[in-house]
């Protein structure tokens, strides 16, 4: 199978025709699924991993830097496959990632040694980080202006927390009958899913506007017309880039780079701290409940609610201001993280759970969500895939900062620890204040650079 090969649009079936316009968002949204199941599935198979090796036992940094090591995979995938996806189409890295995340899952089930398990997790991380910034272009480039946010912003985080619940739920059942080898088998399942959605991905169309931006217009149009989009904005923006080539070089504007560093700074910050719902979550609350099964409960619960949230507000997000529901929240959230101090502290059980699951379901409300349309608005269709890249490359370090140091921050700090990650906060709601351009709810992609 070629992947680079132009597919022949006219040899396509109706049924054909019929799927791709019913799937292809849902299918480049899948790749997030697979993404939410396993970057979440390791903050409850370290549990595991801990005691099959002696030398993850006491040792924080340890675990901290294996729990770190697949998000900064992402973040090299990240900065090196968006720029790709810009140059040769989204297509072919959408193949290319989920081959490498079924060797590698497969790999690592069956790692003996500390050094095959560290290797192989990077490079499930790289193919998890090919998949971000092709599937949020391609998604922005599809949407009509006024489903863009459920479909760019929601329908990501809807798949994503999706996996995040497949992997708590695979990890209560499993654990009764594999013990201290649950995470084996947490990461191989993670291949079955990858190889499935490789298989149907194989009938995806290329995104109309990169084949427009590439000269392939006879293609593009073919595209938009099995998509039943209108092609006339995207039209008119290619056609004013070209002129603007023909006069001189194309160089990313003064706005586009303010643009750029805001929607970094908002996507990194507000990762550090949502990272509390998902990667360090349970290493905080097994300070109250030690090795109770309540750790993978709440956690389950925090990610149905976080669920509900999203999908709540794919209701809300493309009627209200998104950078007003951005302001409120992020504020909220602050508030709730001392909240999670105050019951820890109190060792109140009933209130962690209660901070916890509400934290979480704030989180995917508001800049959860926020975060991946912003990152994908933020940049023309030239430059998305880059622009994509960038804000989600400073999201993924900064969960593998929060995943390696909340081990030995929560052993030396307990709950205290969460001020790190609440402080965040407020600089997040500085950052939504100082840029106005943020309530996008509404609007045409920005083309200009």
């Amino acid at each position: 199978m070629d992947i680079n090969k132009p597919l022949d649009y006219d040899s396509y079936t109706p049924h054909r025709i019929k799927f791709v316009k019913s799937w292809t968002p849902r299918l480049v949204a899948f790749g997030e699924l697979i993404d939410g199941y396993d970057l979440l599935v390791i903050a409850l198979a370290i549990l595991f991993i801990k005691e099959d090796f002696a030398a993850f036992k006491d040792n924080p940094l340890l675990v901290g830097a294996f729990v770190a090591v697949a998000f900064i995979g992402a973040a090299c995938g990240l900065l090196i496959f968006g720029r790709i996806a810009d140059k040769f189409g989204r297509r072919p890295i959408f193949m290319i990632n989920l081959m490498f995340f079924v060797v590698a899952s497969i790999i690592s089930a069956f790692a003996f040694d500390i050094v095959t398990l560290f290797i192989m997790r990077f490079i499930v991380g790289v193919a998890v980080g090919m998949d971000i910034p092709v599937s949020q272009a391609f998604l922005a480039e599809i949407s009509p202006n006024t489903r863009r946010g459920r479909l760019a912003g929601s329908l990501p985080n809807i798949m994503w927390l999706i996996g995040g619940i497949i992997s708590v739920i695979c990890t209560l059942l499993i654990h009764p009958f594999a013990g201290v080898h649950t995470w084996r088998w947490l990461f191989g399942i993670a291949a079955i899913p990858a190889f499935i959605v490789f298989m149907m991905r194989r009938f995806l169309p290329e995104s109309p506007r990169w084949l427009l931006e590439h000269g392939r217009e006879e293609e593009a149009m073919k595209v938009f017309n099995m998509l039943e989009l209108d092609p006339s904005s995207a039209v008119e923006a290619i056609k004013e880039k070209k002129a603007q080539e023909a006069r001189g070089p194309v160089k990313m504007s003064p706005q586009s780079k303010k643009r750029l560093a805001a929607i970094t700074a908002f996507f990194g910050l507000q990762a550090f701290g949502g990272g509390l719902a998902t990667v360090s979550g349970p290493q905080f609350n097994k300070l109250i409940f030690g090795d109770s099964p309540m750790i993978g409960t709440t956690q389950l619960f925090a990610n149905i609610l976080g669920l509900l949230a999203v999908i709540i507000g794919a209701v809300v997000i493309d009627r209200v201001d998104r950078r007003k529901l951005g302001i409120v929240t992020c504020s909220i959230l602050f508030f709730l993280a001392l909240g999670l101090v105050w019951a820890g502290l109190a060792s109140n059980a009933a209130l962690l759970v209660l901070f916890y699951v509400a934290f979480s379901f704030t989180t995917w409300f508001g800049p959860g969500v926020l975060a991946w349309i912003w990152s994908a608005e933020a940049m023309p269709t030239e430059a998305r895939g880059f622009g994509v890249s960038v804000a989600q490359t400073a999201a993924r370090l900064m969960l593998a900062l929060n995943g390696f140091i909340i081990p030995a921050i929560s052993a030396a700090y307990g709950f205290w620890g969460i001020m790190i990650i609440a402080a965040a906060y407020p600089v997040v709601v500085i950052i939504m204040f100082a840029n106005p351009w943020l309530s996008t709810t509404g609007t045409d992609l920005n083309e200009k650079m």
